[in-house]
């Protein structure tokens, strides 16, 4: 089995020792580097292209959502997973527009990390439950609102 080679990015140097021992101790997840920085995580991805990258959204330099477009271009075949404390839909949304394939809180559990890993590392889309839970509720509620006023109730239904 070919190891998923994952990059880190992300300011807090306790968050990011939790990571790599987590992630090492996975047979099937490497960790390639650590970027402590937006600017280091687009040179680091670039150079050495790995299959995911964790990043976090709030780093100084330059922030996960400014440097997403740019990993985008320097390491396209890369799966960029956010990693956050925000929880609101506005930075989910702009994530996702801008490349992102995932988006997990930090207070999700390890479990789920690993899962997104995974999960992204195979080409499909991941997001933290409570992530779900949110931003469908705030879709529905939008869609609901459209819907009604493009089709207004009719007798018989």
């Amino acid at each position: 089995m070919i190891p998923i080679r994952t990059l880190l990015a992300d300011d807090q140097p306790m968050v990011l020792a939790q990571m790599r021992v987590l992630l090492e101790a996975q047979d099937d997840i490497v960790v390639v580097g650590e970027a402590h920085n937006g600017t280091q995580a687009i040179a680091m991805a670039s150079e050495l292209r790995p299959d995911v990258l964790l990043l976090d959204i709030a780093m100084p330099v330059m922030t996960g959502i400014e440097a997403l477009p740019l990993i985008r271009e320097a390491a396209p075949d890369t799966s960029i997973v956010i990693l956050s404390m925000h929880s609101q839909e506005a930075y989910i949304l702009e994530a996702l527009h801008t490349g992102a394939v995932g988006y997990i809180l930090k207070t999700t559990p390890a479990s789920h990390l690993l899962k997104a890993i995974r999960q992204t590392a195979a080409g499909e889309y991941y997001l933290s439950p409570e992530i779900i839970s949110a931003t469908v509720a705030s879709f529905l509620q939008n869609t609901t609102t459209s819907l009604s006023k493009e089709f207004p109730a009719q007798p018989g239904y």
